[in-house]
C-alpha cells in the first residue's frame, strides 16, 4: 500500500512542478513578447529611413551640376528629394508626425562647406564630391514604456538616424 502512495505523491508532486514551470514560462512570455515588437519596429523603421535616404541621395547625386548652381532650382530640388522621402517612408507605414527632418548636403572639395550654391567669397564652384542625406524620426515606443522604464532611461520616444553618403556621378 505504501508503494500506492508513493506513486500519487509523486504524480501529484510533478503536476505541481509542471504549474509552476508553466506559470514562469507564461510569465516570461509575456514581456519577451512586446520588446521583440518594440525592437522589429525600430528596425524596420531604420531599413526604411536607409533606403529612402539612398534613394534621395542618389537622384541628388545624379542631378547635373548646372542645376545646383541656381539656388532657386537646387531648392526646388531639395523640396522634390525632401518630398520622396515622405512619400518613400510613408509607405513603409512611417507617420509625417513621427518624421523629425531630412537634410540634404553637398560635400565640396574647395571650401569643405556643405552648401550646393555657389560660395559668396568668390571662390570658382568645383563640382561636389558626394551627396550627404540625414534622415531623422522619433519612433513613439510608449505602448512599451511599462516594460523598458529602465532603457532608456523615463523616454517613451526612441530617435533614429540614418545617413547615406553617395557620391556625385555627373
Amino acid at each position: 500500500m505504501s508503494a500506492v502512495r508513493t506513486k500519487r505523491t509523486r504524480a501529484r508532486r510533478a503536476r505541481g512542478a509542471v504549474a509552476i514551470e508553466m506559470a514562469v514560462i507564461i510569465s516570461m512570455t509575456f514581456v519577451i513578447i512586446p520588446l521583440v515588437l518594440a525592437f522589429g519596429r525600430i528596425f524596420w523603421y531604420y531599413s526604411a529611413m536607409k533606403q529612402a535616404s539612398h534613394d534621395a541621395a542618389r537622384a541628388m547625386a545624379t542631378m547635373p551640376l548646372a542645376e545646383m548652381l541656381v539656388k532657386t532650382r537646387e531648392l526646388d530640388a531639395e523640396q522634390v528629394v525632401g518630398a520622396m522621402v515622405a512619400r518613400s517612408l510613408a509607405a513603409a507605414g512611417i507617420a509625417d508626425s513621427e518624421i523629425v527632418g531630412v537634410e540634404i548636403h553637398c560635400i565640396n572639395p574647395n571650401s569643405g562647406s556643405l552648401l550646393c550654391t555657389k560660395p559668396s567669397s568668390g571662390s570658382t564652384q568645383l563640382k561636389p564630391l558626394a551627396i550627404r542625406v540625414r534622415t531623422s524620426v522619433d519612433v513613439d515606443i510608449g505602448l512599451y514604456i511599462g516594460l523598458t522604464q529602465e532603457y532608456p532611461p523615463n523616454q517613451a520616444i526612441f530617435s533614429l538616424e540614418a545617413v547615406t553618403t553617395v557620391p556625385y556621378s555627373n
